[in-house]
C-alpha cells in the first residue's frame, strides 16, 4: 500500500488538469475501497467466516476492481490525449500510469492471496480437528474431548462428532455397567 500511494502521490503531482485530477480522485476512491473491503475480509477470515470473505470476494471486490482498471483504462487514454501536445510530459505521466497499474495488480494479488491463505486455513483447522477425533473414536479412544466452536459447516461436523462420542460413551457404560 505504501509503495502504491507513493507512486500514485507521483502521478497525481504530475496531473495539472481538472479533467486529470477527476479521473485521479475516481481512481483513488475506487482503491481505497478496495483497500477497506481486504481489511474487512482479512477480519472476517480471522473470525473463520469464510462464507462472507468469498462472497465479499466475488460480490464486492471484483466490481471495485473492474471500476479501478476501468478508471486506470480511462486514465490511460487521456494520458494518450496529452501525449499529443506534449511528448516529453507525456511519457513521464504514463510511466507513472504504468507503475500504478503495476502496483495495483501486485497489491490485488497479494491481497487475493492472503484472502486465500485465510480461507484455507480456517477450514482446514477444524477439518484437522475433526478426522483426529474420528481416528481416535476408530482407534477405540472415547475420551477425547470435542469442542464445537465454529459456527459454520465444520463447527456442525465436530458438533455431530461430539454428540457421537457421548452417545458411544453411553453406549459402552451401559454395556459394561
Amino acid at each position: 500500500r505504501e509503495k502504491f500511494a507513493a507512486t500514485f502521490e507521483k502521478l497525481a503531482a504530475a496531473v495539472n488538469s481538472q479533467d486529470g485530477k477527476a479521473l485521479l480522485a475516481r481512481i483513488r476512491q475506487r482503491n481505497q475501497a478496495i483497500g477497506t473491503l481486504f481489511d474487512e475480509a482479512i477480519e472476517l477470515g480471522r473470525a473463520n467466516k469464510t462464507q462472507e470473505v468469498a462472497r465479499a470476494m466475488i460480490e464486492q471486490a471484483r466490481p471495485l476492481q473492474r471500476d479501478l482498471l476501468a478508471a486506470l483504462g480511462e486514465l490511460q487514454d487521456y494520458e494518450r490525449e496529452l501525449a499529443d501536445g506534449s511528448t516529453a510530459d507525456a511519457e513521464q505521466v504514463y510511466s507513472s500510469a504504468k507503475m500504478l497499474v503495476l502496483a495495483t495488480t501486485f497489491f490485488a494479488l497479494f491481497m487475493g492471496i492472503l484472502a486465500g491463505l485465510v480461507i484455507t486455513r480456517s477450514i482446514t483447522r477444524p477439518l484437522n480437528e475433526a478426522v483426529a477425533v474420528a481416528q481416535k473414536v476408530a482407534a477405540g479412544d472415547l475420551t477425547s474431548t470435542v469442542e464445537a466452536k465454529y459456527a459454520d459447516e465444520t463447527g456442525l461436523l465436530l458438533h455431530a462428532l461430539k454428540d457421537m462420542n457421548e452417545s458411544l460413551k453411553k453406549i459402552v457404560s451401559e454395556v459394561r455397567g
